[in-house]
Parts: structure tokens; C-alpha cells; sequence
């Protein structure tokens, strides 16, 4: 099943990736995180959470997306936009191609933090985090 085109701010994916993007109380709620950049994504992926969706920008879908495309799931529904409206929903200065919607609360989910041999880390809204937030990652990753 291919990719379905979004083409307007006013779909109901998009508003509800801005709610998880800007909203803790709504994350919590719907059990729901949004995440942004193929590396984000990827390591959702590696950490086995279950995506919703996946939005991607028309021009990263038909180039380069072709690695991620070949990571995901069967059963993730895909959406691809216009370059000018992903950089819309995006949060970062230099919007990332790829963006998701991911389930962190699911009944599959109970016990699974028990599991986790390794050190786990989760910011959220960390002054300064929303232009140098990939940095955060990148130095909590390359410190382990």
C-alpha cells in the first residue's frame, strides 16, 4: 500500500502531530509521542515501539527515504506532503525530512521498562532543546 498525500494544515493527522509536538498533557492522555528526524525514527523503531504514522516530505520519500522506508513496519500507515508544508509542522530550524507518530503507553507495553538492561533517557521541553535538542541525543549516545 503506497503512501497517501496530505496537501493541508487543516488534516487531522497534522493537527494532532502539532498537539503531541506542543502538549504534554495531550501526550500523556493519548499514550502518543511525536518524533521528528530519520534518526529519531529509527531509534523509536530499534526501541520497539509501535508507530501510528509516518509523514514524510514528498522530496525524502521519492530520494533518500529509501533506507528508512525499508525499516518500517508493514502495518504503519505512510503520508507524504509537500516540502513547503512539512517544514510547517516541523519544529526544528532545519526541518527534518521524516516525522512519526508513536504509541509509548500500549498494554504490550507493561513490564517492558523492567526488561531494559540498558540506561534509558527522556527529555522533554528542555529550555533551549528545540533548536539544539538533536545535540542532547547525540551526546547522550556517544557518551554510552
Amino acid at each position: 500500500m503506497g503512501p497517501v498525500s496530505i496537501n493541508s494544515l487543516d488534516n487531522p493527522l497534522l493537527k494532532e502531530f502539532a498537539r503531541l509536538q506542543n502538549n504534554r498533557r495531550f501526550r500523556e492522555k493519548s499514550g502518543k509521542i511525536a518524533v521528528e528526524g530519520p534518526n529519531l525514527v529509527v531509534e523509536a523503531l530499534k526501541a520497539g515501539l509501535f508507530p501510528e504514522a509516518f509523514l514524510f516530505s514528498a522530496d525524502y520519500y521519492e530520494n533518500e527515504g529509501r533506507d528508512i522506508l525499508a525499516e518500517l513496519p508493514g502495518q504503519a500507515r505512510q503520508f507524504v506532503m509537500p516540502p513547503a508544508l512539512f517544514k510547517k509542522i516541523a519544529q526544528t530550524e532545519t526541518p527534518q525530512p521524516v516525522a512519526a507518530i508513536f504509541w509509548f503507553a500500549r498494554p504490550e507495553y507493561e513490564g517492558r521498562l523492567e526488561r531494559v538492561p540498558a540506561l534509558a533517557i527522556l527529555l522533554d521541553r528542555i529550555p533551549g532543546s528545540r533548536q539544539h535538542g538533536h545535540n542532547y541525543a547525540y551526546r547522550c549516545r556517544s557518551r554510552g
